[in-house]
């Protein structure tokens, strides 16, 4: 369960194949429909380097990349400071006292059965949805809201089942532990992300346009479990303050 009150959230348009839609509207060709790919990272706070925060204590070259050419809201804020609600909130397009999931124990569907989530409206757009890893909370709603929200395939076996993945604990369950893996050969079973990320490609071999791609990776969730060769671009980098704190927020 996470406690913070900052996720990520990006939505990126990918135009890789051509849509397919019947009819032509006053004789003009169809429109191409572009694939969607959410991406969520939990916990993370609005800090990373480039346009987007300015960040330099952060090493994410490959956001920052991404940042140089999108859109950077500086003033969202998470709806609530616990996981499930907020998953359940900005999912479902409602705030958390319309939904009333306020923990982990209840989650939207108790009192919208038949609301129509982000990804549940890309479906019922004809749009293939897939994910894999941590986008709703486990269990809130149940099954990961099957068969409403994604492909049906992933709900009869057709595929392989949604892939919430595990780690190793650090030793002595500490809060962060560099792990030596090899270079080219790295294990995904080893960390929780790139579990996700060996799913995700799975995935994206199967779909075919246009397609809503979920993407829910844990990290920097705490524990910090990270490859060993990445530890001398991080030592000593220390935490930086919040820039961008709410205005009179508690301290």
């Amino acid at each position: 369960a996470s406690t913070s009150s900052s996720w990520l959230f990006v939505v990126a348009a990918w135009g890789m194949h051509q849509a397919r839609r019947g009819g032509v509207v006053g004789g003009a060709a169809p429109a191409a429909r572009r694939n969607v790919v959410l991406i969520i990272l939990d916990d993370l706070r609005p800090e990373l380097p480039g346009v987007a925060y300015n960040c330099s204590e952060v090493v994410a070259p490959a956001m920052a990349s991404l940042a140089a050419s999108s859109v950077a809201f500086r003033r969202a804020y998470a709806q609530e400071a616990l996981c499930a609600p907020s998953r359940n909130s900005f999912l479902s397009g409602r705030r958390p006292d319309e939904t009333r999931a306020w923990q982990f124990v209840d989650d939207f569907r108790e009192v919208g059965p038949d609301w129509t989530t982000l990804p549940g409206a890309f479906k019922r757009a004809g749009y293939e949805t897939v994910g894999a890893g941590k986008v709703f909370h486990p269990g809130l709603p149940p099954a990961w809201d099957m068969p409403y929200s994604w492909d049906d395939r992933m709900n009869n076996s057709v595929w392989e089942p949604w892939l919430y993945p595990s780690e190793p604990e650090c030793p002595g369950r500490t809060s962060y532990c560099a792990v030596a893996v090899d270079d080219d050969e790295e294990d995904p079973s080893q960390f929780e992300d790139t579990q996700t990320s060996a799913q995700l490609a799975k995935l994206l071999a199967n779909v075919t346009a246009p397609y809503f791609l979920a993407a829910g990776f844990r990290k920097p969730h705490l524990q910090w479990r990270f490859p060993s060769r990445y530890w001398p671009a991080t030592a000593g980098a220390g935490t930086s303050p919040h820039k961008f704190a709410p205005i009179d927020a508690p301290r």
